[in-house]
């Protein structure tokens, strides 16, 4: 990752964009973040000449947040944004397992998905079914990238990645609080306060997280291929 000026340049944009976010709650300027986060992996993937598939998975990744973005930031087409972040996770799955591992996983999802129906049985159920499917993928990968510490594993930018993705978790906690509010209400007075501003703590996380998938892309532990 380094301080060459296109990382430094990156960062500053970011930390700029990040500014004019407090108090404004114009979608457009999130978007152009991520956009931007999404630009710098495929220049931190191109710059290190890798194109290895574990290094394509990183830009696949943000490309798929960036549509998902989209479709939770500009529509009303919760689970087609869900949809895209359970291929996000995926990609994050595939970036430190064999691609034969993925297939258990997805059919333990799928036998978890027609579980959760037979009880989620309403308009939203099958958001509450495609977010209980993610959850489950984020709780998989958070596990997976710990291991990857626990048994050394030479895993390139896997320090940033595993922030990113720590970042990412404690971001679906208060999207789910945000979206609870709608459908309950809390009788504790902290949980009610916690819920309310929950949706302010959302880019605060969510923006770190994805910028440290981008700035994984180019680590300095990435070998030239």
């Amino acid at each position: 990752m380094g301080s060459n000026p296109a990382t430094l340049s990156f960062l500053s944009i970011i930390v700029i964009l990040s500014g004019l976010m407090i108090g404004n709650q114009s979608p457009d300027i999130k978007y152009l973040a991520v956009f931007l986060c999404l630009i710098y992996s495929i220049y931190g993937t191109y710059k290190r000449g890798a194109a290895s598939i574990r290094a394509l998975l990183i830009p696949s990744a943000l490309f798929l947040a960036f549509m998902a973005d989209y479709y939770l930031l500009y529509t009303r087409q919760g689970g087609a944004g869900i949809i895209l972040f359970i291929l996000v996770q995926s990609c994050y799955f595939l970036y430190i397992h064999p691609v034969k591992r993925i297939l258990p996983v997805m059919a333990y999802l799928l036998l978890l998905s027609l579980a959760a129906e037979r009880f989620f049985i309403s308009p939203a159920g099958p958001v509450i079914i495609l977010s209980i499917v993610y959850g489950t993928m984020s709780v998989f990968n958070i596990a997976g990238y710990i291991g990857t510490f626990i048994y050394r594993q030479n895993i390139p930018g896997k320090k940033l990645l595993l922030a990113g993705i720590l970042l990412l978790f404690f971001c679906d906690i208060h999207v789910a609080l945000w979206n609870l509010n709608s459908y309950i209400s809390f009788d504790n007075n902290f949980f009610e306060t916690w819920s309310g501003i929950s949706g302010s703590i959302i880019w605060l996380l969510y923006l770190p997280s994805v910028v440290c998938v981008a700035l994984s892309s180019n680590p300095p532990d990435m070998p030239k291929v």
